[in-house]
């Protein structure tokens, strides 16, 4: 008898033991499955923060790439009017203010209001054909040009993606990309250069406006109205190529240089640096 009872609370001890676990089983759950209330409106709080945050930061990107866009546009703008001024025909050169305290520029800087002759509308294809050059020639300069264009494209869609248009870098890298390139004179020759210069209405020597007492150029000779016709052996056609011979090389070296007075061919050596005069451009028939 003892032991009947004894097995029966055993069984109703376990039982009870049993049934307050599966009904304390799913509170538990609950309970642990689920944050707190606060914790949930402070995370959502900190996300909309940030969310507002990095809509603000996209915003000053958007502002500060058309600033930057602007002044990449202006520059290039810039860029083409000085290149109009000196290669397009029916241009006038205006003449630079020139600043007397820094006698770099004043020596060997365009000092000119000479206006090209507007005798000629043709396209520089016409113009090349009408000097005797073949069509696949100008064809090759013209894709030259275009290829130049579609490096400068490039060029500007990997600086804006990597965020440094507008930088010196970019700027640097652009320049690169149009430095010494002279299409015309690399494809034509010196000669035909020269007669292409003449018929488009284009400057083609570079002529001596003015001689500073006491200069490199006023030592050797040169006097106004001289046209400097080549530098270290190399031809001219623009003071631009002049004065950046003249910052090559070694300086004070001796370097070649040929004068035309008139019918007069005048040959002499000079310093390599400043010459000392003021230089504009003027169009001689090379025939």
């Amino acid at each position: 008898m003892s032991r009947t009872i004894i097995f029966s609370l055993i069984t109703l001890f376990f039982g009870l033991i049993i049934g307050l676990n599966l009904k304390a089983t799913p509170s538990a759950k609950f309970e642990i499955s689920e944050p707190f209330p606060s914790i949930i409106a402070g995370s959502k709080a900190i996300d909309m923060h940030f969310s507002k945050l990095a809509e603000r930061i996209t915003t000053l990107e958007n502002l500060l790439n058309i600033e930057i866009s602007k002044r990449e546009t202006l520059t290039i703008k810039l860029a083409s009017m000085q290149k109009q001024l000196i290669n397009q025909a029916s241009t006038t050169i205006n003449p630079q203010v020139l600043k007397k305290e820094d006698p770099e520029v004043t020596l060997d800087a365009i000092n000119t209001t000479q206006t090209i002759p507007s005798n000629v509308t043709r396209t520089a294809k016409e113009v090349l054909a009408s000097i005797g050059i073949d069509e696949s020639v100008a064809d090759t300069i013209k894709k030259r040009e275009e290829q130049q264009e579609l490096d400068q494209l490039y060029l500007r869609n990997q600086a804006t993606r990597e965020g440094w248009l507008g930088t010196e870098k970019y700027f640097e890298k652009a320049q690169k990309l149009t430095n010494g390139n002279n299409f015309y004179r690399d494809e034509l020759g010196d000669h035909k250069y020269d007669r292409y210069l003449y018929e488009s209405g284009q400057f083609n020597r570079v002529s001596v406006k003015n001689v500073i007492s006491g200069s490199p150029a006023a030592i050797v000779g040169i006097e106004p109205g001289d046209v400097i016709y080549s530098y270290n052996n190399t031809r001219l056609f623009s003071w631009m190529e002049l004065t950046s011979l003249t910052s090559q090389g070694t300086a004070d070296e001796l370097v070649s240089m040929e004068i035309h007075r008139g019918q007069q061919v005048i040959d002499v050596y000079i310093a390599r640096g400043p010459l000392g005069v003021r230089l504009i451009g003027t169009r001689i028939n090379p025939s």
